[in-house]
């Protein structure tokens, strides 16, 4: 069964603008307002890391993202890869440059404790990424 895997996750992003958790900070994307956002500081690249206390099978990632302000065409999901403690990639993400809500179907069958949002660039010029909303959703392994 296909469920959000957002509560069971940690949640880690490479950063917050002027560090004001307050008012931009991760839990944003989260909240189901539409008014509300993450906002990364500038500099690339960006990120937004999930980990789980146990294995789950992600299968669809949905995000709304502010124009201007989101990856170009060589954002990556990316997982952990356990033997070489390191990210390894998944997919591309080909992210279009809109305030509209966007899904990316994640290839069959994959089981991770830990996946990442990964943003080498930016449509922005100073390399920052504006999100409202992020949904993962699969299945407990």
């Amino acid at each position: 069964m296909m469920t959000s895997l957002i509560p069971s996750s940690e949640c880690r992003v490479s950063s917050v603008l002027q560090r004001n958790v307050k008012e931009v900070g991760k839990q944003f994307m989260f909240d189901n307002n539409p008014s509300t956002c993450w906002n990364s500081d500038q500099g690339s690249p960006q990120w937004v890391a999930f980990k789980w206390t146990e294995k789950v099978i992600p299968i669809s990632i949905l995000a709304t993202f502010q124009g201007g302000f989101c990856g170009g065409r060589d954002t990556a999901i990316q997982v952990w890869n356990d033997d070489t403690e390191k990210w390894a990639e998944l997919c591309p993400w080909y992210l279009e440059d809109s305030g509209s809500e966007q899904q990316l179907l994640l290839p069959a069958g994959v089981l991770t404790s830990r996946l990442r949002l990964f943003f080498p660039s930016s449509t922005d010029f100073f390399g920052r990424i504006i999100m409202y909303k992020l949904e993962v959703s699969g299945s407990k392994s």
